[in-house]
């Protein structure tokens, strides 16, 4: 099929999860209430799920130990089927690695029904308990006397330095990292407009892509700031 050889390499690549950040994944499953009804239980969602559990162990190249809640009969069957597909292929499983193994516990979310109320006072958290991020993305539709939003923001980890850096930050301290990135980005303009050699110019183009990213940062975390700040106002927290 290749007739004029462009192809260069064919890679298999395991890819049947939604990465959040480099250190969280999701299946991108609405709901799993199914699953604790036999009435209800759903064939097609459990395959699913498997598939996608088996899907991040090949994109790592683990074969972990698996191990799982024991009072839960839900989590011995996920279990059990991840198991059974591990040891129905172990060609596919076997990544040559003398590293320690690791371990996939699987926990069942009724064990702590808790934490999942309590509210979270950190950027990502917080853009999401209150803007909604779905798919890495918070669309903002707003509107008031005063002004009108309609974008479609991204939030990347991978991306997005600046989010990178500050994910994780108390929201109250986030305001002095703001300030930091508003700062930088008005040192670049003042640089920008003192063009008057040559050599000014080439380093002016040269960097005008990263001005460009920067301005870019500084619109979308001060919009991101202002909205989550006025939900904070509006629900009196």
């Amino acid at each position: 099929s290749d007739a004029h050889h462009l192809v260069s390499s064919v890679q298999e690549m395991f890819a049947d999860y939604y990465a959040i950040n480099d250190d969280l994944f999701s299946l991108d499953i609405p709901s799993t209430s199914c699953f604790y009804s036999d009435a209800l239980w759903n064939d097609q969602l459990f395959e699913r799920i498997s598939d996608g559990i088996c899907s991040v162990m090949l994109a790592l190249k683990k074969a972990p130990i698996v191990r799982y809640q024991a009072s839960s009969d839900l989590t011995r069957t996920l279990a059990t089927e991840v198991t059974n597909r591990m040891r129905a292929d172990t060609v596919l499983f076997d990544f040559g690695s003398k590293q320690t193994t690791p371990v996939l516990l699987i926990l069942d979310r009724r064990l702590d029904p808790v934490t999942p109320l309590l509210t979270n006072w950190t950027y990502q958290a917080m853009a999401h308990e209150y803007l909604t991020i779905d798919h890495n993305r918070v669309k903002l539709e707003y509107k008031n006397e005063h002004t009108e939003i309609n974008e479609d923001l991204v939030l990347s980890s991978t991306e997005d330095a600046f989010f990178r850096h500050s994910m994780y930050s108390n929201f109250a301290d986030l305001f002095d990292q703001m300030t930091e990135l508003g700062n930088t980005w008005n040192a670049s303009r003042q640089r920008k407009g003192d063009i008057q050699t040559f050599e000014d110019m080439k380093n002016f183009i040269s960097n005008l892509s990263d001005l460009s990213s920067l301005e870019s940062t500084v619109h979308k975390h001060m919009l991101l700031f202002t909205r989550i700040q006025d939900e904070i106002k509006a629900r009196h927290m």
